[in-house]
């Protein structure tokens, strides 16, 4: 009997001790739980990724939700990096898509329209449209010789392709 009372103490003992961790608060926190400091070269690497959005001023079909309007917390993200730009310079937003639903491209445009409003942005002197990035990037002859320097990964074959699959009844 006693051992019995012994053994229920040790199992108590053990559910308390594993059940009295305290939760983060991020979903995705890692298991040996989140640093107290923040890596001092965030904050350049912070600098290069406004300045990279302040280059292209692009969205993409990543910035949304599925298939839907929404913006996804990285789309939200974005928005808030270009706001001050557009504030002060105006411009304009670009959507980059393959989508061929052209209601749904047209909610996505009024979503960001409205997102850059309710922001503060003069929509006098800010637009949204479908577009590519307004930035240069690489030529072809660029990538060609990055590629075979090893620098860019190989895109010869489907799983390597940075364009999307062409499916069945699309165009190419």
């Amino acid at each position: 009997m006693k051992s019995l009372y012994v053994s229920a103490m040790i199992m108590i003992s053990i559910f308390l001790v594993a059940g009295c961790q305290q939760r983060s608060e991020r979903l995705n926190a890692p298991p040996q739980g989140e640093a107290f400091h923040r890596n001092p070269m965030a904050e350049y690497f912070d600098t290069m990724v406004t300045s990279s959005a302040h280059e292209d001023l692009t969205v993409a079909d990543f910035h949304f939700v599925g298939t839907s309007d929404e913006l996804s917390g990285v789309g939200e993200y974005r928005l808030d990096q270009l706001v001050g730009f557009f504030t002060t310079y105006g411009g304009a937003l670009r959507y980059d898509t393959h989508l061929q639903d052209n209601k749904l491209v047209q909610q996505r445009l009024e979503r960001l329209e409205n997102y850059l409003a309710d922001a503060g942005c003069d929509m006098d002197r800010c637009s949204v449209r479908v577009g590519m990035a307004a930035s240069v990037g690489m030529s072809a002859q660029q990538a060609i010789k990055a590629q075979s320097a090893g620098l860019a990964p190989d895109t010869g074959d489907a799983a390597g392709s940075l364009m999307p699959p062409v499916m069945p009844g699309m165009a190419p």
